[in-house]
């Protein structure tokens, strides 16, 4: 069974606070219990690489697919893409007012099948990005 997104992304937001709280192992046995009662199934902890270009400071929007994870954070306007093991891969587009560039990003859909992001943006509409990080088109 799939999880809605914003369950999800409450659910990952209390995992890591559990984390910080009672260590991981009984973060594991609780956030197990609490999937559950969400409608999932298991809970897969993937610990994201950190180097100077993946640092995360804020974790606005997360989109997790059979082979990635694609994580936006609004304060640095950046899309990270990890691997599913949580391998840093490359970031995704830029911040900017020019082509194929955004100011803020409210919302974003992965297709996998394409190899395409897909950036709901305010003022430009939907930027499409290959999963290399590359602009390919406005919508």
């Amino acid at each position: 069974m799939k999880l809605e997104a914003t369950k999800l992304q409450v659910f990952l937001y209390s995992f890591a606070n559990m984390i910080d709280d009672i260590g991981i192992d009984d973060a594991v046995k609780k956030g197990e219990a609490i999937l559950k009662e969400l409608g999932g199934e298991k809970v897969d902890i993937v610990p994201l690489e950190t180097t100077d270009e993946s640092l995360i400071n804020d974790l606005t929007l997360i989109e997790v697919t059979d082979e990635f994870i694609f994580i936006y954070q609004r304060k640095s306007s950046e899309i990270l893409r990890f691997a599913r093991n949580g391998k840093f891969l490359n970031k995704i587009g830029r911040k900017g007012q020019g082509p194929g560039e955004y100011t803020y990003i409210g919302g974003l859909q992965i297709d996998e099948s394409k190899s395409e992001v897909y950036a709901i943006t305010t003022a430009n509409g939907v930027l499409v990005y290959g999963f290399e990080g590359t602009f390919k088109r406005q919508i």
